[in-house]
């Protein structure tokens, strides 16, 4: 039998999928909906620094600046850059990323 944190796990990057589809069709609810259920997902999981919340963040807040909600796109990326520094160091691909 799987255990349920397992099946969890294997969830999170189903629904990251299920987002940048979305997002690439221009679905941004639908995004928007998938990314906030991953999230919440991986926090529950990892904790709230963990790389993957990061890379979600950082795609929450694609979807808000594309949906003109420029304030609260920054708050995402912020929170994004954030993990992403502490956890990878300042100079890494993926900070560079968030700032971009």
């Amino acid at each position: 039998p799987i255990m349920p944190s397992l099946f969890s796990q294997r969830r999170v990057p189903d629904l990251v999928k299920n987002g940048q589809n979305a997002l690439i069709n221009g679905n941004n609810d639908d995004a928007l909906n998938y990314f906030k259920k991953a999230l919440k997902r991986e926090r529950h999981l990892n904790g709230d620094g963990s790389i993957l919340a990061a890379r979600i963040l950082h795609n929450i807040g694609l979807v808000l600046a594309s949906n003109g909600e420029s304030l609260a796109a920054m708050n995402s990326f912020e929170e994004a850059l954030h993990i992403r520094q502490d956890k990878l160091g300042p100079g890494s691909e993926e900070s560079a990323e968030t700032t971009a």
